[in-house]
């Protein structure tokens, strides 16, 4: 989700949220870890900066005025399938993130603000959580997503040698 204003914090509906954002793309996050079986707790994940590695971000949609409720509905409602090497993996759904995601971004918004005193701004890039669990991937996979219900471009990352 992109923001259009600075998001204040104690926001609790999606559309009080909605007000603030002026596009949506979808994202694939590839995490990474150098602890052993991922055995490490949350704050040294946090600390250490050991879980992301890059982001891929698809085109941003602009939030369209007449489209506000479909895109409500749409953002909790959409699905999508993880894929590696065209095969379905795991499947999830908007809700998965906080129960939407836009109630997602306005925790994150709590917790910033409550953390720094000052609330996301404008013309950030903000992801709001996963819809399927990671999975672990290899060299020569090629992963994919594939999404119904929300007008987002499907993605695909090759992992190579």
């Amino acid at each position: 989700l992109t923001l259009a204003a600075p998001l204040p914090a104690g926001l609790t509906h999606p559309e009080q949220v909605l007000d603030f954002v002026d596009g949506y793309a979808h994202a694939i996050e590839i995490v990474q870890s150098h602890f052993p079986d991922w055995k490490a707790r949350l704050p040294d994940f946090c600390a250490d900066n050991a879980c992301h590695a890059r982001l891929v971000v698809g085109p941003v949609r602009p939030v369209e005025t007449g489209a506000r409720s479909a895109l409500l509905e749409a953002l909790a409602a959409c699905r999508v399938r993880l894929c590696r090497n065209g095969r379905t993996m795991l499947e999830g759904c908007g809700a998965n993130a906080l129960g939407h995601p836009l109630l997602a971004l306005a925790h994150l918004a709590d917790v910033v603000t409550a953390q720094s005193g000052m609330p996301l701004v404008a013309g950030e890039l903000i992801s709001t959580g996963t819809l399927t669990d990671a999975l672990p991937v290899a060299a020569g996979e090629v992963w994919s997503t594939r999404f119904s219900g929300l007008d987002v471009q499907d993605l695909e990352v090759a992992f190579v040698e």
